[in-house]
């Protein structure tokens, strides 16, 4: 539970980098549970633009207010943060093409599109009808006392007005891109927080079912991903696999090996009928290197093939006076001694249960050779190789 908060806690560090690095981009969070800290946002949004004046400058003059106090430009970055909750599976499929449509541009197509019915319309509009020019009968020429007005060709022409067309029109501003007129950013960074939470309950009703949507899902987003070089991000919890009673392996045996003592061994009796196969996937091995961490990620058999960088966020003891401090009981677990804090390590508690850190480990990679690499973060973003 801990290593998923530090790993949300690392999630959410990329999305206030990613708003920083450009003053246009926005951000795009799915959330299916509901526990989305929009304050941890705010309060690291603070802190990066403390640090970085060069940041602090840029975004002040994105915003066109130099005076503006760093409180109140974190509260405008925020307004790019796009929260999406969701609350089953059809819900994140529903949040991905709302997030490939702004990407696309089919609403501003429409726009488009409707803004040159209007100006076909007006075009229209302007049109000079024809007069009647049929002359009169000489019969009614005494009752018919109108003018002719045909005798000067010009009477017919009205002036009209000089329609200015511009190669590229200027956009209608909108409250969302200002009274300056700077065009509104598109989608840079999606959070999907967490696919397991929503998919978990399809996979033990229907396994196969929820596997071909879970699959088709992936697919939209891998491709949305590469089409529009987005910076996707899977959070996936890492559960402790579930230990089996001998109870329940007992019964595992094959039914053709139990026989009655009531029946006899020389009467052939007909075989029972095979076992159901099921399609469900054998229980995968705890991925990292680490002994000592038996965690296996949720979605293991669907998730790896889509992703192109796939890590493993742990928390183990600092040092060898640490490790003997935490697995003193013997169990091998890192539970006793781990500390909140806010997610990089934590200091060494006073009652001597040895300092923890973060540890962020590759678990798979599409290209290159960094599998099996890890690296340990410490309190206050420090980082050791």
């Amino acid at each position: 539970m801990e290593s998923f908060l530090i790993c949300t806690q690392l999630a959410l560090g990329l999305l206030t980098t990613s708003l920083l690095s450009s003053p246009s981009s926005l951000a795009a969070i799915i959330d299916t549970t509901g526990n989305l800290d929009v304050l941890r946002i705010y309060s690291l949004l603070i802190m990066q633009l403390h640090q970085d004046s060069h940041l602090l400058r840029i975004q002040k003059d994105a915003v066109g207010s130099v005076d503006l106090a760093v409180d109140d430009l974190a509260r405008k970055m925020l307004d790019r943060v796009k929260i999406m909750r969701v609350f089953d599976l059809e819900g994140v499929v529903e949040a991905m093409e709302e997030i490939g449509e702004g990407l696309e541009g089919k609403g501003e197509g429409e726009e488009m599109k409707n803004r040159e019915q209007e100006v076909v319309v007006e075009k229209k509009s302007l049109t000079v009808p024809k007069r009647k020019t049929v002359i009169a009968d000489s019969e009614d020429e005494d009752e018919d006392d109108e003018e002719m007005l045909f005798d000067n060709p010009a009477a017919n022409i009205i002036p009209m007005p000089p329609l200015e067309v511009s190669k590229n029109p200027e956009r209608s501003k909108t409250p969302e891109r200002g009274e300056e007129g700077v065009d509104e950013g598109k989608v840079s960074f999606v959070l999907i927080d967490n696919l397991a939470h929503v998919l978990n309950p399809l996979l033990k009703k229907d396994y196969v079912h929820a596997t071909a949507q879970s699959t088709h899902l992936l697919r939209t987003l891998t491709t949305l991903t590469r089409t529009h070089t987005l910076h996707t991000l899977l959070l996936n919890p890492a559960p402790l696999p579930l230990s089996r009673s001998p109870a329940s392996t007992s019964t595992t045996a094959a039914p053709s090996t139990l026989t009655s003592h009531n029946q006899d061994p020389n009467i052939h009796h007909p075989a029972p009928p095979p076992q159901q196969q099921h399609s469900k996937p054998v229980p995968a091995k705890p991925p990292s290197i680490f002994g000592s961490v038996t965690n296996i990620p949720a979605l293991s058999h669907i998730l790896p093939r889509y992703l192109d960088l796939h890590v493993l966020v742990e928390r183990l003891p600092k040092g060898k006076a640490d490790a003997k401090v935490v697995y003193a009981n013997g169990g091998g677990s890192v539970k006793k001694g781990v500390g909140m804090g806010i997610g990089i390590g934590g200091p060494r508690r006073k009652d001597g249960a040895g300092e923890m850190v973060c540890v962020v480990e590759v678990l798979n990679m599409r290209e290159g050779s960094g599998v099996g690499a890890w690296g340990v973060f410490e309190e206050g973003g420090g980082q050791r190789a």
